[in-house]
């Protein structure tokens, strides 16, 4: 089984949690073990070029992002930085 790690790049806990709802709604994946990330600080939503460097900063701070694949950068603008690293799917 191939592992998603599914990440809100913001703050907001409950954003995370409405996507893993609507994710389980869908049912079990036979393909993707699925986890799911919400940052553990910086911006509670992301609504400009400053919000999406520091969201990008600490996500890569503290997820691994190098040694997950494939990956979900959930609710993110393209330009945001989270897509400096490897196989991010968008």
């Amino acid at each position: 089984m191939l592992r998603l790690l599914i990440v809100n790049p913001n703050s907001t806990r409950r954003m995370t949690e409405g996507l893993q709802t609507m994710v389980q709604s869908l049912g079990p994946s036979p393909v993707f073990d699925i986890t799911f990330y919400t940052a553990p600080s910086g911006p509670p939503s992301i609504n400009s070029n400053e919000d999406a460097a520091e969201s990008s900063d600490i996500v890569i701070k503290y997820c691994n992002l190098a040694h997950q694949s494939p990956r979900l950068n959930y609710c993110l603008d393209p330009g945001s930085g989270i897509d400096k690293t490897s196989n991010t799917v968008s």
